[in-house]
């Protein structure tokens, strides 16, 4: 799913796998993620920034983390990351930073 400059939310899905290329060439992007509790067992977003200029923020919600962190940041064009749910929190199973 191609993403553009601005906000995107993630909500809880039935689906186990949501892919998102993200062209910043506009501006930043801002992803916030879902309560963790809702989503498919063993969900996975995989973010793929397709553009050098700007950035990615990947934010959580309700004290969540992504590895400890309320947050995580693609800065560079070709930055991959894949995140997990694993029961209330998320952990990163892949990552590319340039």
């Amino acid at each position: 799913t191609p993403i553009a400059a601005g906000t995107t939310s993630v909500s809880n899905t039935t689906v186990r796998d949501t892919f998102y290329q993200a062209d910043t060439t506009a501006g930043d992007i801002t992803v916030t993620l879902g309560d963790a509790t809702t989503f498919a067992t063993n969900f996975r977003l995989q973010i793929f920034k397709t553009v050098a200029a700007n950035k990615i923020t990947v934010n959580t919600t309700g004290g969540q983390t992504i590895n400890g962190a309320l947050s995580t940041i693609l800065y560079d064009q070709y930055d991959f990351l894949e995140i997990q749910r694993n029961g209330s929190n998320w952990i990163v199973t892949k990552t590319k930073f340039i």
